[in-house]
C-alpha cells in the first residue's frame, strides 16, 4: 500500500493543478489582451501625432508639397503641314495677347515653383516668336507672287573685294519674302523636317538655329542651297499661304504703366497712355484715325476717373501704382518692304479697333479696374 502512496499524491496534485492552471492562464490571457489595447492604443495616439505634426509643418512651410503649376490661357495654331510644329501661344478673349505676356510671377521668389514658372514662361516667349514669325508671312500676303522660287536671294551678289554685298533696290519684295521663308524654317520646321532643309552632303547644319542659319547647312556651296531652297519651296509654300486664312490679323496688346498722384481737382489718377509696343516691332499707324490725335499730342496723359475713398482704396491694395491697359488692334497687310539687312524683320502696323482701353490691376488681367476712351 505504501507504494502506491506517492503515485496517488502526484495524481491528486494533477487534478487540482488543472483548475489552478486554467485560471492562471486565463488571467495571463487577460492581462495579455489588455496590455495589447494600450499598445494599440498608444500606437494610434503617435500615429495621429505624427499626422498632426505633419499637418503643422504644412502650415509652418516646411515640406510644402509644390502645388500644380496653372497655365495661362493659351491659343493653339495649327501646323501648316507636317513638315512644321503646331504654335502655342497666351490668349486673351480668343484673340493673340501681344506686347506684354504674361510671366506667370517668376519674379516673386515667395511663390513655390518658380522655375517651373520661369521656364513656363520662356516656353510662351518662344512661342510668341514662332506666331510674330507666321504672322509676318501672312502681313506679306501677294508679295509672295513676286518672289523668285528657283533662285535663293544671295546667290551671284556682287562682291567687294572680299566683302558680299547685297543689293535689295531693285528686288525688295522677293528679298523680304525669301527672309521670311528663313525665318520659318529656322522657327518651326520640325526636327525630323529641319535636316532637308539646313543640312548638307557633308552632314554640316545649322544646329543653333541662330542668325547666321542659312539653306544648305553651314559651308554649303551654291548648288547645294539652291537644292534645298527649291525643295522648301515645293514642299511648303502652298501650305504656308494656304495657313494665312487661319489666321487672325486681330490681337490683344497689353502694356504696363503707372498712374500719378490723385489729383483731388480733377478726381482721379493721371495716367500715360502709350501706343507704342515697346515688347515688339509693331508700330501703331493710325488709318482709321482711331488714336491719331492723341499719338499726335505731346501729352498723352488721360484721367482714371474715381472718388478720393476708391483712390485712397486703390492705393492700398497697389502701391507700386502699377497697372495694365489693353487695347484691340488690327494689323496691316504689307505692300513694301525696306530691307536694311538680312537678318531685319519687317515692321508689322497695326491701327486700334476701338477707342476704349481698358485697364487691369493685375498682369493675369483678372481684376479690371476700370475703362477709359483716347478719343
Amino acid at each position: 500500500m505504501k507504494q502506491y502512496k506517492p503515485i496517488f499524491l502526484i495524481a491528486l496534485l494533477l487534478i487540482i493543478w488543472q483548475p489552478i492552471n486554467g485560471q492562471i492562464l486565463k488571467k495571463i490571457k487577460n492581462t495579455v489582451d489588455q496590455a495589447g489595447k494600450k499598445i494599440e492604443q498608444t500606437i494610434d495616439k503617435e500615429f495621429s501625432k505624427s499626422e498632426n505634426e505633419k499637418n503643422e509643418s504644412t502650415t509652418d512651410g516646411k515640406d510644402v508639397p509644390k502645388p500644380v503649376l496653372e497655365s495661362y490661357s493659351m491659343l493653339n495654331i495649327p501646323a501648316p503641314n507636317n513638315n512644321f510644329e503646331s504654335i502655342s501661344i497666351q490668349e486673351f478673349r480668343g484673340l493673340p495677347r501681344v506686347g506684354l505676356l504674361y510671366n506667370y510671377d517668376m519674379n516673386d521668389k515667395s511663390i513655390p515653383n518658380r522655375a517651373e514658372r520661369i521656364a513656363k514662361y520662356k516656353e510662351d516667349r518662344k512661342g510668341f516668336q514662332k506666331y510674330v514669325t507666321l504672322l509676318e508671312l501672312k502681313l506679306r500676303g501677294n508679295l509672295y507672287d513676286e518672289m523668285d522660287l528657283e533662285m535663293p536671294y544671295d546667290i551671284n551678289q556682287k562682291k567687294v573685294g572680299s566683302r558680299q554685298v547685297m543689293s535689295y533696290e531693285s528686288n525688295a519684295n522677293n528679298v523680304a519674302c525669301q527672309i521670311g521663308l528663313l525665318s520659318i524654317g529656322r522657327e518651326l520646321t520640325t526636327e525630323k523636317a529641319y535636316p532637308k532643309y539646313f543640312c548638307n552632303s557633308n552632314n554640316k547644319c545649322n544646329n543653333n538655329r541662330g542668325e547666321t542659319l542659312n539653306w544648305g547647312g553651314l559651308l554649303a556651296n551654291e548648288f547645294e542651297k539652291i537644292e534645298c531652297y527649291k525643295n522648301f519651296v515645293k514642299d511648303n509654300l502652298t501650305d504656308l499661304r494656304n495657313s494665312e486664312n487661319k489666321m487672325t490679323d486681330e490681337a490683344y496688346v497689353i502694356m504696363s504703366t503707372t498712374f500719378e498722384s490723385y489729383d483731388f481737382s480733377k478726381g482721379g489718377f493721371p495716367i500715360k497712355i502709350y501706343l507704342t509696343v515697346s515688347y515688339d516691332k509693331s508700330s501703331f499707324d493710325p488709318v482709321n484715325g482711331i488714336g491719331s490725335k492723341l499719338h499726335e499730342e505731346n501729352n498723352q496723359i488721360r484721367l482714371i476717373e474715381m472718388s478720393s475713398d476708391d483712390g485712397r482704396k486703390l492705393l492700398d491694395r497697389n502701391s507700386q501704382r502699377r497697372i495694365f491697359t489693353v487695347w484691340k488692334i488690327k494689323y496691316h497687310s504689307l505692300t513694301e518692304s525696306k530691307i536694311l539687312s538680312p537678318t531685319q524683320s519687317p515692321t508689322r502696323n497695326f491701327h486700334l479697333q476701338s477707342p476704349i482701353v481698358e485697364l487691369f490691376e493685375d498682369e493675369a488681367l483678372t481684376k479690371k479696374l476700370g475703362e477709359i476712351t483716347i478719343e
